[in-house]
């Protein structure tokens, strides 16, 4: 199913992976970028302007572990977390997209446009492409995801 927009009574599809200029300003996080969590340095290497709270509904988090990091696949909760503004999306996108490995063969996350509530706005979000049935995957029902502490996931550094 692809995604489509409505402009001026028109239909036209929108493309889940890369940049269409003007579709989204905005990142939603739900895991390692937010503020004070490991990855948050990728989001400003990147040029982060702005950090607000938020949540997307229609998915469902899991904690990967040992990797402790977060997962998000299409379903039925709500996902806690928050909407960055970035000074040139177009650049942010390609960095985190690295970060996420959303080129990889098979990519490791996929990036979508979401609505984010309460803020009534489009954000683009990684979902997680590979299976969670497996060992140490566990579903948060809370849709909040927080680290294990003292452990830091096991990302790429940039």
């Amino acid at each position: 199913m692809s995604l489509m927009i409505t402009l001026c009574g028109a239909q036209f599809p929108v493309k889940t992976f890369g940049y269409d200029e003007g579709v989204s300003e905005f990142v939603f996080v739900y895991g390692t970028l937010k503020p004070g969590l490991h990855n948050y340095y990728v989001a400003q290497k990147a040029g982060l302007l702005s950090y607000t709270e938020g949540y997307i509904e229609g998915f469902d988090l899991y904690d990967l572990q040992p990797e402790n990091y977060p997962a998000i696949k299409p379903g039925r909760g709500q996902v806690q977390g928050g909407v960055m503004r970035f000074e040139n999306i177009a650049a942010a996108l390609e960095l985190l997209d690295e970060l996420e490995e959303a080129e990889a063969e098979p990519p490791m996350y996929t990036r979508r446009l979401v609505d984010v509530e309460p803020l009534g706005l489009k954000a683009w979000v990684y979902v997680y492409n590979l299976s969670v049935k497996r060992l140490g995957a566990s579903l948060q029902p809370s849709g909040l995801w927080l680290p294990l502490t003292g452990l830091e996931p096991d990302t790429k550094r940039f």
